[in-house]
């Protein structure tokens, strides 16, 4: 791995544990699997490096194998519990899907191995709210993928969060149909307004990489409005507060450019500073969390020292220094998972020995 080390935007881990990393710079998506296997169609050794998307010639095709395709200006990458692969295509503003398993996902018959698009066509960036997905026209690298295989956008012109169900039903607190995209949260105006009402006519600025919660909230970092925003998937009481399901409301402020979020094992919000280069928690409850006493709704750093450069391997996490944090994941075993953006590394934090 170290010899061929990509540098990395986005990182995830699949359902197997191991490490996928969105290679931007090479335009490929590679993976270092935890244990000797057959993953993506390939017989594969631990801790070595497979390409399993990209390196191809073949931008605009569907249905071809994912290693024969072009892919350009990519983004995030991630996985769902099923193990399809998803590749976010900021520069052509695509979404594009490799799946695990031959069947139909999101209104196409699909080939396992295979690549399809799923979200996005080339123009200027504008959409109908409710249209098919593939007839939208997207504008940022960044793209999720729920435990559901609900696909979640964020637009950075529009300044919103657009969701493509992967089935028909209501989700906050909006009917939807399997295929089609939404917008979720964000009026079209930058800015800040609307806590405590509908998600979709609040103003956001910035809208991060966002993730669900185990009660199927949607977090969405804020990032030039120093917070972190909650849309509630059903009316309840969330992180000490009533929520209505469809509305929006601030769950942590005061934050410096929070950027990609994740839920821990222990149901606590991580999530990554990019210009303050460290890691931090919200601690969802009291307890002791990566080796810190942490109080209900506090914020934690831990990871990085607030310098850029590049430090602290096989020492504590918070004495270390990163470059740049962009891309976060946790993987099976409750580790936090960073890309080191500027240090064109992949680093963990152990959570435990």
């Amino acid at each position: 791995l170290h010899d061929a080390l990509p540098i990395s935007g986005d990182v995830s881990t699949d359902p197997a544990g191991n490490l996928v990393i969105s290679d931007n710079d090479n335009n490929r998506v590679r993976v270092v699997p935890v244990a000797s296997g057959t993953f993506y169609g390939q017989a594969m050794t631990a801790d070595d490096i497979y390409t399993v998307a990209g390196g191809g010639h073949n931008r605009l095709s569907n249905g071809i194998p994912a290693t024969s395709a072009d892919l350009y200006g990519m983004g995030q990458v991630t996985t769902d519990p099923a193990g399809d692969l998803l590749i976010a295509e900021g520069s052509i503003g695509r979404v594009r899907i490799v799946p695990a398993a031959s069947g139909t996902f999101y209104g196409q018959a699909m080939t396992k191995g295979d690549i399809y698009t799923v979200a996005g066509r080339s123009g200027v960036p504008w959409f109908n709210s409710g249209v098919p997905a593939t007839s939208a026209v997207l504008d940022r690298d960044v793209a999720q993928m729920d435990p559901s295989g609900d696909l979640f956008l964020e637009s950075y012109l529009e300044e919103q969060v657009w969701m493509v169900p992967a089935s028909t039903g209501t989700f906050y607190g909006r009917s939807m149909t399997a295929g089609h995209v939404y917008v979720v949260a964000g009026n079209d105006t930058l800015g800040f307004s609307g806590d405590g009402g509908p998600a979709i006519k609040a103003e956001l600025f910035a809208p991060g990489p966002v993730t669900v919660d185990g009660a199927g909230n949607l977090i969405i970092p804020d990032s030039a409005n120093n917070r972190i925003r909650v849309v509630a998937a059903s009316t309840g009481t969330f992180y000490g507060q009533a929520m209505t399901a469809g509305d929006i409301y601030s769950i942590a402020s005061g934050l410096e450019d929070p950027g990609q979020v994740a839920v821990d094992a222990h149901a606590n919000i991580v999530f990554v500073t990019p210009d303050n280069c460290t890691v931090q928690v919200l601690a969802v409850r009291t307890g002791t969390f990566y080796g810190q006493s942490m109080t209900a709704g506090g914020i934690y750093t831990v990871g990085g020292n607030g310098l850029q450069g590049y430090s602290g391997d096989g020492g504590p996490a918070v004495s270390a220094e990163l470059s740049i944090p962009t891309g976060l994941a946790v993987d099976s075993h409750g580790n936090l998972v960073i890309a080191d953006l500027q240090n064109d590394a992949v680093r963990v934090i152990a959570v435990r020995t």
